[in-house]
C-alpha cells in the first residue's frame, strides 16, 4: 500500500466515522482535546516518514493486491483505535508503518535491490522518547 493510498483510506474511514463523531460532539460543546490533536500529529508524522520508492504503487497494484488489502485493513484498525487507549492507537500506527516497510522490502527484492536504505523509509516518525 502506498502513502497516497494510506492517506485516502484514512480519510475515507474518518469520513465514515464523522457522522458518529458529529453526533457525539453535538452532545457537547467541548473543543478538540490535546489527545486528539496529538493523534492527528502522530498520523501525519508516521505518514510523512513513509517513503514510496519509484514504481512501488504500480507494482503493488499489478502484482500484489493482497498487500493493498492488508494495508486497507491496517488503516481501518487505526480508525477503530482512534478513541482507544493511546498505546493501542500507537500499535496500530506501528503495524501500518511496518507493513509499508515490508512492502518496500519485498518490492526491493523483486527489483534486485533488497538492501536499499531508501526502501526502508525515514526512521524519524515524530514520536517522542519515552521514559
Amino acid at each position: 500500500m502506498t502513502c497516497d493510498e494510506i492517506v485516502r483510506a484514512l480519510a475515507e474511514f474518518r469520513a465514515i466515522g464523522a457522522t458518529k463523531a458529529k453526533a457525539a460532539a453535538d452532545k457537547s460543546t467541548a473543543t478538540p482535546t490535546p489527545d486528539a490533536t496529538y493523534r492527528k500529529e502522530r498520523v501525519r508524522a508516521v505518514l510523512g516518514s513513509l517513503v514510496d520508492p519509484p514504481g512501488l504503487s504500480d507494482w503493488v497494484k499489478a502484482e500484489c493486491p493482497d498487500l493493498t488489502t492488508h494495508g486497507w485493513e491496517l488503516a481501518q484498525q487505526i480508525d477503530a483505535a482512534w478513541c482507544a487507549p493511546l498505546a493501542e492507537f500507537e500499535r496500530a500506527l506501528e503495524r501500518l508503518a511496518e507493513h509499508h516497510g515490508e512492502c518496500c522490502r519485498e518490492f526491493g527484492v523483486r527489483q534486485g535491490n533488497p538492501a536499499s536504505g531508501f526502501l526502508e523509509g525515514r526512521r524519524d516518525t515524530g514520536r517522542g522518547r519515552e521514559g
